[in-house]
């Protein structure tokens, strides 16, 4: 654990009170869904989330949701049910993927067909696939979208202006108990740019992201994490580790800075509905090139939640019994009684 952390005392390192589990201003939870097929999910994670955290220590964040297919008005009342007392709120895209490609130039749209494997008089819908030029995985325009709206356009979002700190959290990202930290609290005490639940998670090599880093920041970056924070090794520039992208907190005032948000359009460009630059790089790059220091991991820090994703505890500690359901119905009664008590009807979604 990294003893420089402001865990055992109050006191934030500007002399402000900052004590766990109390509501501090300006805080949002924020998750991101494709639509309607994915509200069962949500309604589970939200459940979860607000029984280990948000009701059970009656902090009551805001919760906003965003999506990309509207979603049927009686889902909206039964999430909002879900959360209540906090205030929740959807966010429905603005453009449809119809209006998203009738924007592009001549020559992305003909780089997008190609990639589609598709041809100008055939439509394209949000499950077609596209292939990374190159190599590299064929992803739905519907995940490739969601990742592009995270790395870029998320950051200017009218929904968030009022806010400063963002609680990011996906939808398929479960809670297994009552959380004994307070995330929140330790990102604002010790003033922190980023609080992240694992590091690393994949990485970006080549020479074309130093590129984009060089025109953004005017020098390169490779990462690796000392005592629990982010580590700027400046004599190996090969690769860019990341930031896992399923649950971390976000100085929004730092992530919106003019530097940054010119990031975002240089990482992106025109490469639209492209998984090649992703929200976890988006992250990773302004927190080690302006705010290594500030950049904490969770569990090197003294903060373990034990947060379900994709079979792991916390990004990193795998649970070897199967699928969450299979934890959910051998633990939870036990492990996690407030949420088996109020969540117990919407735990249906099994994880991975």
């Amino acid at each position: 654990m990294n003893m420089n952390v402001n865990m055992n005392t109050n006191t934030s390192s500007t002399g402000v009170i900052i004590r766990d589990f109390e509501a501090q201003p300006r805080v949002v939870i924020a998750t991101k869904i494709h639509g309607p097929p994915h509200i069962p999910q949500l309604k589970q994670s939200l459940c979860l989330l607000m029984a280990a955290y948000n009701n059970h220590h009656g902090l009551h964040y805001d919760i906003v949701v965003f999506t990309t297919v509207p979603v049927a008005q009686i889902d909206e009342m039964h999430l909002k049910e879900i959360v209540h007392p906090a205030h929740l709120t959807i966010e429905t895209d603005e453009k449809t993927l119809s209006q998203h490609i009738d924007g592009l130039n001549p020559e992305q749209k003909r780089y997008l067909y190609e990639r589609c494997n598709s041809t100008y008089d055939e439509p394209l819908y949000w499950g077609t696939r596209a292939c990374e030029v190159g190599g590299g995985a064929c992803m739905p325009l519907a995940y490739t979208w969601q990742s592009e709206f995270r790395a870029k356009h998320i950051w200017k979002h009218a929904a968030l202006a009022k806010y400063k700190y963002m609680l990011w959290y996906d939808s398929d990202a479960m809670s297994t108990r009552v959380w004994e930290q307070d995330p929140v609290a330790v990102m604002i005490r010790n003033d922190l740019a980023m609080f992240f639940a694992h590091f690393p998670q994949g990485k970006t090599k080549g020479q074309e992201v130093q590129e984009k880093i060089k025109q953004a920041y005017n020098d390169t970056v490779s990462l690796r994490m000392k005592n629990g924070r982010l580590f700027k090794d400046d004599n190996n520039c090969n690769a860019v580790s990341q930031i896992h992208g399923f649950f971390h907190i976000t100085n929004l005032d730092f992530y919106r800075s003019p530097e940054n948000l010119r990031w975002y359009d240089i990482l992106i460009g025109d490469n639209k509905f492209s998984r090649k630059w992703d929200d976890q790089l988006s992250v990773t790059v302004p927190a080690a090139m302006r705010a290594a220091n500030r950049s904490w991991e969770m569990g090197a820090n003294g903060v373990k939640l034990d947060v379900w994703h994709n079979g792991e505890l916390d990004g990193q500690r795998k649970w070897k019994g199967g699928g969450y359901l299979k934890w959910w119905k051998k633990e939870a009664e036990v492990t996690f009684p407030e949420g088996f008590g109020s969540c117990q009807s919407l735990v249906t979604n099994p994880g991975r």
